[in-house]
């Protein structure tokens, strides 16, 4: 089953005894296999040239989560750089999922 690391850590391990520490380690296990690779934090610009934008928050777009923290620290004087919104760690690692490699992958 594919699952987020906090789902895995409700299910039991087929590998360990009874008791508490019979539950999943997720991403702690050597058997625990990503999907699609590691985590991958999103990332806004804002809808500006990237030579006027300063350090400091724009207008934050409408649809844009509140969550995300504006990173203003990117961008110095390279335009090939950007500031922009980052999204929380926490919230890249709730999207991402993987599954136990002790039993057969999942389709």
């Amino acid at each position: 089953m594919i699952c987020t690391k906090k789902e895995a850590n409700k299910k039991f391990c087929p590998n360990k005894t009874v008791g508490i520490e019979a539950f999943c380690d997720a991403s702690h296990c050597m058997a625990w296999v990503w999907v699609n690779g590691g985590v991958t934090r999103g990332f806004r610009t804002p809808d500006i040239p990237a030579e006027k934008i300063q350090t400091e928050e724009p207008k934050r777009p409408d649809d844009l989560s509140a969550s995300w923290v504006w990173d203003g620290s990117i961008y110095r004087g390279n335009p090939d750089l950007s500031n922009g919104w980052r999204e929380p760690a926490e919230e890249a690692e709730a999207r991402h999922r993987g599954y136990c490699g002790l039993i057969r992958r999942p389709e």
